[in-house]
């Protein structure tokens, strides 16, 4: 009995920890974001950006917690993939924005898909991604 409750509680914990990977960045993101729809816009070979992630994913997008390379790259790799992000922030205070934090939005309009890049305080990046959907009801489908 005691070992079955172990084995579901490490199950449960890998679930919400989710999935652990380490690699190419670049070539990673291209692949999820064609997955769920979107579209690079460029053609051109993409440089390989080295790092560690977790993901977690669900219909409608997935969030991904990335170590191992600077916001700066992070954000340097996705221009080259994405194009020019709609909204762009350094972080630098004594400007009006949402956060402190350096972030980079691209739009749904421009690669079917909307993409959030975020610099952490503690060195980490955290980009959210979420398909594009034409209507809520679409969203909540899923």
């Amino acid at each position: 009995m005691r070992t079955s409750l172990y084995i579901t509680l490490l199950l449960a914990m890998f679930f919400v920890a989710g999935c652990s990977q380490s690699g190419d960045f670049g070539a990673f993101v291209v692949a999820q974001v064609a997955k769920y729809g979107g579209h690079t816009k460029t053609s051109a070979t993409i440089p390989k950006l080295d790092a560690q992630w977790t993901v977690k994913q669900d219909a409608n997008g997935f969030q991904v917690f990335i170590t191992g390379a600077s916001f700066t790259s992070i954000a340097a790799e996705m221009e080259q993939i994405f194009g020019t992000p709609k909204i762009s922030h350094d972080g630098a205070t004594g400007t009006l924005t949402v956060t402190p934090l350096p972030y980079r939005l691209w739009s749904a309009d421009d690669i079917g898909i909307a993409i959030q890049l975020i610099g952490h305080i503690d060195g980490s990046t955290e980009l959210i991604y979420v398909r594009g959907v034409k209507s809520a009801d679409e969203l909540w489908r899923h």
